[in-house]
Parts: structure tokens; sequence; C-alpha cells
């Protein structure tokens, strides 16, 4: 299949607190090549990595997203809240 960005790091950690493990996957979206529509390829991009992050998670395991700029710390993250997968 062919991946519409590169995976950077993954990190995976134990939270005994919660009795959970999470991971976390640093990612780059590949550029858009000249016939490209930007807005499009992000959308496909976004849902090629929500399919990749969630291809071996269970409906009740939960999931979020933060979505941040990593050379511009200015520049505010945005992304949703943790809730179950089937939601």
């Amino acid at each position: 299949m062919d991946r519409k960005f590169t995976i950077d790091d993954e990190i995976t950690r134990r939270y005994r607190t919660f009795g959970a493990v999470g991971t976390q996957l640093s990612v780059r979206l590949l550029p858009p090549s000249d016939d490209d529509d930007p807005v499009n390829l992000f959308v496909d991009s976004v849902n090629d990595l929500f399919d990749y992050a969630l291809q071996n998670v269970s409906d009740n395991d939960m999931f979020g997203i933060t979505i941040q700029h990593r050379e511009n710390q200015n520049d505010k993250p945005i992304g949703t809240s943790f809730r179950r997968k089937n939601q």
C-alpha cells in the first residue's frame, strides 16, 4: 500500500497508573506533486494515517490525535480528545 506519509518515530509507553499502553507516532506528510490539490491531499493523508494507526486497535481502545508543526512551536497544536475507536 502506498502511504501518503512517512513515520519518523514510534514510541510505546506503559502507563501503570491507568493500566494502559500508549503509542505515539511522529509522522511527516508527503509533499503534494504539481497536479495534486493540497486540501484533498491533506484529507487523504490524514485518513491514510488513521487507517494505519487504527489497524490493530480494538473498538474499546482509546484514540486521540494532535497535529503540531514541529519547527514552529508558536503554532498552537490542534486535535481531538481521547475517545473510543468506535466513537
